[in-house]
C-alpha cells in the first residue's frame, strides 16, 4: 500500500503527545506499507516544532522518507507538504491512501491547488472528531484535529474521497498502560535511553491531568485501524454535513445525510496492537 502520513508528531517536547511518533515507528518496520512521505501540520504543536521532532527521529532511527512542511495555523497560501501532495495523487492516481492524525489543513490546500485532488486519493484515514462531549476518565476534553483547523475539515468531509474515521469518542476509553511497555528492550544506548525517558515523562503528565497510568494512544490506533483492520469493529454510517459543527469538530450521523464514512466503533484487539507495537519498536533498539 502506498502511504502519505500527514501528522503532528511532537514525539519528545515536553508535555506534548507522543502517540504520531510511535505511529511512525510502527508503520515504518510494515514490509506491506511504502511510506512515500510524510507531510508535517500543525496541532499537537506548530509545524515548527514538528519538523524539529520528525527531523530528530528521522536521525536516530535512520528513517528514510523525505518529509514536507505544510502551512502554521495562520499562514496563507500553497506550501511544500500541499504541493506534495498534489504531485504524488497525479502520480499514483487511485493508490495512494493519506493517513491523517493532526489539522487537516494540508489536504484543504491540495484542494486549492487542484480541485479534482480528493478525486484521486483511494482513502483518507483519519483520527479526529466528536459525535458528542468527549471525556477522558470522566475529564472533560476539547476535539482537536477537526476544530483546530475547520476548513481543512469540511473540505476532507466535502471531498469525494472514501474516509475511515478514528474518533476519540470510542476510543478515550482504550488506554495504553505503562504495563503495556514492560517487554520494551531497555539498555544504555542513547536511543533506548531517549524512547524510555519519553514514554515515561509522557505517562507522568497523562497520570498528572487525567489520572491515567498511561494514555490514549490515539494515531497509533489510526495507524492499526489501516494495517491491521480485523482489530476493530466498524460501522458505515451517513453524516450530515448541513449539521457539522467545524468549528468544535462535530460530526453530526443523519440517515438522510450526504456523507457516508467508516467509523470505527470499538477495539476488540487493543491488547495485541500494544504488543505489535511494543514489537516494532524493539526491533530499533
Amino acid at each position: 500500500m502506498k502511504l502519505i502520513y500527514d501528522c503532528d508528531n511532537t514525539m519528545g517536547l515536553k508535555e506534548k503527545d507522543v502517540d504520531d511518533g510511535l505511529a511512525l515507528l510502527y508503520l515504518n518496520k510494515q514490509s506491506d506499507i511504502d511510506i512515500l512521505g510524510l507531510t508535517l501540520t500543525f496541532g499537537n504543536g506548530t509545524v515548527e516544532q514538528v519538523e524539529q521532532q520528525t527531523s530528530k527521529m528521522v536521525d536516530m532511527f535512520d528513517l528514510t522518507m523525505p518529509y514536507y512542511l505544510g502551512n502554521e495555523k495562520d499562514t496563507e497560501g500553497t506550501s511544500p507538504a500541499a504541493e506534495y501532495l498534489v504531485e504524488q495523487v497525479n502520480k499514483y492516481p487511485g493508490e495512494i491512501t493519506i493517513l491523517a492524525t493532526g489539522s487537516l489543513r494540508n489536504m484543504k490546500d491540495a484542494e486549492d491547488i487542484d480541485s479534482n485532488f480528493y478525486d484521486k486519493v483511494a482513502q483518507i484515514v483519519i483520527m479526529g472528531g466528536r459525535f458528542d462531549d468527549l471525556f477522558i476518565n470522566n475529564i472533560h476534553v476539547d476535539e482537536l484535529n477537526f476544530s483546530i483547523c475547520p476548513e481543512g475539515f469540511e473540505s476532507v468531509f466535502k471531498g469525494s474521497t472514501k474516509l475511515t474515521i478514528v474518533s476519540g469518542q470510542y476510543i478515550s476509553d482504550k488506554p495504553t498502560l505503562r504495563s503495556d511497555f514492560r517487554f520494551l528492550k531497555s539498555s544504555d544506548d542513547d536511543k533506548n535511553t531517549w524512547l524510555h525517558e519519553t514514554l515515561s515523562n509522557w505517562m507522568v503528565f497523562n497520570q498528572k491531568i487525567w489520572q491515567l497510568d498511561g494514555f490514549i494512544n490515539w494515531d497509533t490506533l489510526t495507524a492499526f485501524a489501516i494495517t491491521k483492520p480485523d482489530y476493530f469493529k466498524t460501522e458505515t454510517v451517513t453524516t450530515n454535513n448541513e449539521q457539522a459543527d467545524f468549528s468544535t469538530g462535530l460530526i453530526v450521523m443523519d440517515p438522510s445525510g450526504d456523507r457516508q464514512i467508516n467509523l470505527v466503533t470499538d477495539v476488540p484487539g487493543l491488547t495485541q496492537i500494544n504488543l505489535e507495537l511494543v514489537s516494532a519498536l524493539n526491533s530499533y533498539l
